[in-house]
């Protein structure tokens, strides 16, 4: 136990310091020497905050480590910011008291570090030893009686059949210690009952034809560890994102919208399936593959040979880099999908993406339109900062050559921006600007990459640029702070363009989510209601109602509370979702009404553009 506590404390996690025997400064909020054991008052230990911190500048420091624990290369970054939100956070703990599940989604550096602890497998030496105490688990527990001994016998029924599986084993044992110990099984179980199976699946409606979307529901994923013994677990994700909830919904409108239609896909009721990504390639995929092949590890067809609901095609995705990925598989076997963010110019080549559709215009075209600004202006010598990814590559690969052919004006420097606050690279990103005579600064990156260097920016103040932003950070609203704002005013950016969709406040005002199917908010739809309203569904977190936390009870009211999810006055990437959505739904709608007459016409049609291509 002592050396796994130094090894926490070393990688920024103060909290097992609280009862360490060391000599500590007043200022560092930790109790003096000799505590030996953890009185009530060392276990409720609240200190001061740092000299000038308040819980407003905390609770930023908390929101920026949200995107550093996503980062590469954190660890120094990590530890700085831990330790100094020590004080916000036992302040949380002890006048909070939140649930272990609510604490990791707000403070995952705690949760997800980069330096293992231990290498020692925990999770297969853990069921190691579940299964080898299978059989006296057993029997304790089907010597309790009373109401307990009368929930446990549907898992004993379990444990007692040869047709059982190990996973199935595994999963009525622990449900079963759950019971007897007197704790709510549900948010234990649910991760590893799934395993096996693709399981970010958050919205479904059925339908005659099945249209698939994938989304960012959440930020963080946990991995689970890995074994290479056994079949891995799917990860688990957190972190709700509302704006990606919303760009869901937004499809299910649209969705909803066309089936009430009846001009449109007369006799064809459309249904959906929309999954999460967690912000991850690999989980993207997985998603897609889901979608285009279903989840059953067997395909039966009844007599009328009829299977699972024809499936349409993907809305999605808003990355570059995932969308590549997918549309490299799905162009594989010709399954449309349709982007509604992904503007690299790359996924152009319809050699490499033959099934691959988007509704917001490719990089090609923010790079004319840049081009365009700068002979307005006249001028001539730049410089490029880029994100290390596809979108910013590809973007920077098309402006160097639409600029040389073009307006005859040069690039005095190229830089990559790194991921995270990496402050040796950005001191000498920014120290290349400050020293440079170009005036002129574009950059094609994330939102959370012009954060990081803003902040390098202002401690050299360097003054006198003029910033070009790509689509992907002109709106970002956490760049317009007082502190960034004296260097960035004047910026011109391109943006996404805007649209109205009809209905749309109408249809988010009336989501209610599912109080009968709960299980700690699994539901998304659950999971927003409580963000939104600082809720719980029943039954809550041990300790939450005790704290003065309130239940949830799916009839609040959401106009009532400030929150930008009910305002359409700015719809950009829901009018691209609402786009994606009607066209993969008009080119089913022409396929139906199409006849054996106008096919062969289209074949015919076909035919000689080819020949014509070729020069036959």
């Amino acid at each position: 136990m002592a050396n796994y506590r130094t090894k926490t404390r070393s990688i920024g996690c103060p909290e097992v310091t609280v009862n360490a025997l060391k000599n500590k400064s007043s200022d560092e909020c930790f109790p003096a020497k000799n505590v030996k054991k953890a009185k009530k008052a060392e276990v409720n230990y609240c200190p001061s905050h740092p000299t000038g911190k308040t819980d407003e500048s905390l609770e930023n420091l908390r929101v920026e480590l949200l995107n550093d624990v996503r980062q590469r290369n954190r660890a120094s970054n990590l530890r700085e910011k831990m330790s100094k939100t020590f004080s916000y956070r036992r302040k949380e703990v002890v006048h909070g008291s939140p649930g272990a599940g609510e604490f990791k989604v707000r403070w995952p550096a705690l949760f997800n570090i980069d330096e293992r602890i231990t290498t020692y497998p925990l999770q297969t030496t853990f069921m190691a030893q579940l299964d080898s105490l299978q059989s006296q688990l057993t029997s304790i527990f089907q010597k309790k009686g009373g109401v307990t001994g009368q929930k446990l016998a549907k898992h004993m029924q379990i444990l007692q059949e040869a047709t059982s599986d190990v996973h199935s084993k595994r999963a009525a044992v622990l449900r079963a210690l759950c019971l007897y110990l007197g704790e709510d099984d549900g948010q234990l179980i649910h991760e590893y009952m799934f395993q096996g199976q693709f399981q970010q699946i958050e919205m479904h409606k059925t339908g005659d034809v099945i249209l698939g979307g994938i989304f960012t529901f959440h930020f963080f994923p946990a991995y689970p560890d890995i074994s290479f013994t056994s079949e891995p677990r799917q990860p688990a994700c957190y972190g709700l994102d509302v704006m990606g909830f919303r760009l869901a919904q937004t499809m299910a409108y649209t969705i909803d919208e066309i089936n009430r239609n009846s001009n449109m896909l007369p006799n064809v009721t459309l249904g959906y399936s929309v999954y999460d990504n967690c912000l991850q390639t690999g989980i993207g995929v997985g998603a897609a593959l889901s979608l285009v092949s279903g989840k059953q590890k067997q395909v039966t067809l009844g007599k009328n040979c009829s299977g699972t609901h024809p499936f349409l095609g993907i809305v999605g995705e808003s990355s570059s880099t995932r969308t590549v990925a997918i549309a490299m598989v799905l162009g594989l076997y010709r399954v449309p999908m349709v982007s509604y963010y992904a503007t690299c110019s790359f996924l152009s080549d319809r050699q490499k993406f033959p099934s691959f559709f988007r509704t917001i215009p490719s990089d090609a075209f923010q790079v004319r339109t840049m081009i365009q600004i700068l002979k307005h202006f006249g001028w001539t010598w730049v410089g490029l900062l880029l994100s290390d990814d596809e979108y910013g590559i590809h973007a920077t690969r098309s402006f160097h050559s639409e600029l040389r052919s073009n307006s005859g004006g040069c690039v005095a420097y190229t830089e990559i921006l790194p991921w995270g606050d990496d402050t040796t690279e950005l001191r000498r990103i920014v120290d290349v600007m400050k020293k440079s005579t170009a005036r002129v600064v574009i950059v094609f990156a994330y939102e959370t990459h012009l954060i990081d260097l803003m902040k390098e920016v202002v401690r050299q103040n360097v003054t006198g640029l003029h910033w070009m932003a790509s689509e992907a950070w002109t709106s970002g609203t956490s760049l317009q702070t007082p502190d960034f704002m004296p260097y960035l005013a004047g910026t011109l950016g391109i943006t996404v363009r805007r649209g109205e969709i009809p209905g749309l406040r109408d249809f988010l005002i009336q989501i209610r989510p599912d109080i009968h199917h709960n299980t700690h908010g699994h539901s998304v739809l659950n999971q927003f209601w409580e963000h939104t309203f600082q809720c719980r569904f029943a039954p809550p977190p041990a300790g939450w109602v005790e704290a003065g936390g309130e239940l949830c009870t799916g009839q609040e009211v959401i106009e009532i509370v400030e929150t930008g999810f009910l305002d359409v006055s700015n719809l950009r990437a829901e009018y691209n979702v609402y786009k994606a959505v009607y066209a993969l739904a008009y080119a089913l709608d022409d396929m139906l009404q199409c006849t054996a007459h106008t096919l062969l016409l289209a074949q015919i049609d076909k035919t000689f553009s080819l020949l014509k291509e070729t020069g036959i």
